[in-house]
């Protein structure tokens, strides 16, 4: 590869990734990242959580479910040796955590979904709001839902319902943008309890409740909880509600960021590496560094191109025979099914042909012109009465079909090839 290919392929890729990293559209990728102020990251839902739990500490967590405890086990171990067994479940009690996972799919490993229940049998509370939930999590609540319903909805709006926790009121929420949910196709009402409903008043948020323990919620419209939705109007008033089904003493909340990047226990790739240039565009020296390697490539490449231009070869003429150009635009009024144009303009091109070629005047229709059409070109007259006919019946046509028109073209070729 010469330099000049080299100088044109960079200079492509930097202003393509620059207009790509300056564009002023709509930033339209799902992230879900509490550090995302994009209109689908959870920038503004994650800096909430301290005003809906102004007394809990907020923690980020990055690692399995299978990997931390269920509570703070020291803390209730401290002085208890003469306390009474109440004494101790009321401690417990006061040290409750919840566990916020928001992410475009749920799909713990088997190990994970028993840390996920011993955590929430410790009475503490697990909150997942995803497009798509694993078949082992949902089976072992006798739950069904479609297969990946929300990465095919293209739908351009979403509207959810939400139960209001104390009045029992309904709800409804909705925005102008991407709906990415989905909703349970099968329940069992013994167990579960319906919290809120998709625009069809289809079940998208449930609860499950331990007895002796906390409460597992499944919610499957995380487009509810993104930037956009939360900010449009009056929207982030279902994310407080939400949210006010959690237990009001909370000391912990952690924000899951583990399950965003895991399937089944395994590492997914962070495709959030890949976000335009904000990395760069964000500080001011960079972005002018990036300002004038464009510049510097820009200019390179058109001196370079000025000098090294090549010589452009010579086109060959183009042919242009009366009857190819005939041909051409046949086909192009073929293609259109103009059939009836096509017609006119064919039997014009036969009139101009016989007037030229055998200098015969007057019109098609006249009474002695197959006669002497017949005479001067050596064609039987019946079969020149048949073509002549055969026109003037195209002619008076309001339509003509396909089988007529071809009927037509065969004839005059028949005509033509005697005459070459």
């Amino acid at each position: 590869m010469n330099a000049r290919a080299i100088y044109r392929l960079l200079g492509f890729f930097l202003i393509a990734a620059l207009i790509a990293g300056c564009s002023g559209r709509m930033n339209k990728r799902f992230s879900l990242g509490r550090k995302d102020k994009i209109p689908y990251g959870t920038y503004y839902a994650f800096n909430t959580l301290p005003r809906l739990f102004p007394n809990a500490e907020i923690k980020v967590s990055e690692s399995s479910p299978a990997s931390y405890p269920a509570f703070d086990e020291e803390a209730v171990q401290q002085n208890d040796a003469d306390a009474t067994e109440d004494a101790v479940g009321d401690r417990r009690q006061r040290k409750r955590s919840a566990l916020i996972v928001v992410t475009n799919t749920m799909s713990p490993s088997e190990r994970e979904i028993d840390a996920l229940f011993d955590f929430v049998r410790a009475g503490n509370d697990v909150f997942i709001s995803a497009m798509t939930i694993g078949d082992n999590l949902l089976d072992s609540l006798r739950l069904e839902a479609p297969a990946m319903p929300g990465f095919f909805n293209d739908k351009d709006s979403l509207s959810v319902k939400i139960l209001h926790p104390v009045t029992q009121a309904t709800s409804s929420y909705s925005y102008p943008g991407k709906a990415m949910d989905s909703y349970f196709s099968l329940l069992d009402s013994n167990i579960t309890a319906i919290l809120g409903q998709n625009e069809q008043g289809r079940p998208d948020f449930v609860r499950f409740t331990i007895r002796d323990g906390g409460s597992l919620y499944l919610h499957l419209a995380p487009a509810a909880f993104t930037n956009f939705f939360l900010l449009h109007k009056q929207n982030k008033a279902y994310f407080d509600q939400a949210m006010s089904y959690l237990p009001v003493h909370i000391d912990k909340v952690y924000w899951d960021e583990y399950f965003r990047f895991h399937i089944y226990g395994k590492n997914m790739p962070d495709r959030s590496v890949f976000s335009k240039l904000q990395a760069i565009l964000k500080h001011e020296p960079l972005r002018w560094a990036l300002w004038l390697a464009v510049l510097l490539f820009a200019i390179v490449y058109f001196f370079e191109s000025k000098r090294k231009q090549k010589v452009i070869p010579a086109a060959p003429p183009l042919k242009n025979t009366s009857l190819d150009f005939v041909k051409t635009i046949g086909r192009l009024y073929f293609q259109r099914k103009d059939n009836k144009n096509l017609a006119t303009k064919t039997i014009l091109y036969f009139t101009e042909y016989v007037h030229n070629r055998y200098h015969l005047k007057g019109s098609l229709a006249s009474p002695d012109f197959a006669d002497r059409l017949a005479y001067k070109s050596g064609r039987d007259l019946s079969e020149i009465k048949d073509l002549l006919y055969h026109m003037h019946t195209l002619e008076d046509a309001p339509a003509i079909g396909d089988d007529e028109l071809l009927e037509l073209n065969v004839k005059l070729d028949k005509f033509y090839k005697r005459d070459s």
